[in-house]
């Protein structure tokens, strides 16, 4: 279960966002951490003069997509950020059975 933040205000902290929910909080001047070990949900969040550190496994995929852009994949990666900025990421997998 994730612990959830609502109508909170950070200011100066460093925030760890794996696993955590946040609703209609204010970021000022803070440390956003991200690892990609457990899913993050922000929701209607303001941020102010923050800084975003990418860890672990949420670095290793900026480090791949920057890889595949630079690398000859630049139409794979522009179409990823077009599926991110319409939300088609935020849908739940689709799955096959196989028999």
């Amino acid at each position: 279960m994730p612990k959830i933040h609502r109508s909170e205000t950070f200011k100066d902290d460093v925030v760890q966002l794996d696993g955590r929910q946040f609703e209609d909080c204010t970021f000022n001047e803070c440390q956003m951490h991200f690892s990609g070990h457990a899913p993050l949900n922000l929701k209607n969040c303001r941020f102010n003069n923050c800084k975003w550190v990418f860890k672990d496994a949420a670095q290793l995929t900026l480090n791949i997509l920057t890889e595949m852009y630079h690398g000859g994949m630049k139409p794979v990666v522009e179409e990823t950020l077009k599926n991110i900025r319409s939300g088609v990421y935020l849908k739940p997998p689709y799955s096959k059975s196989v028999h």
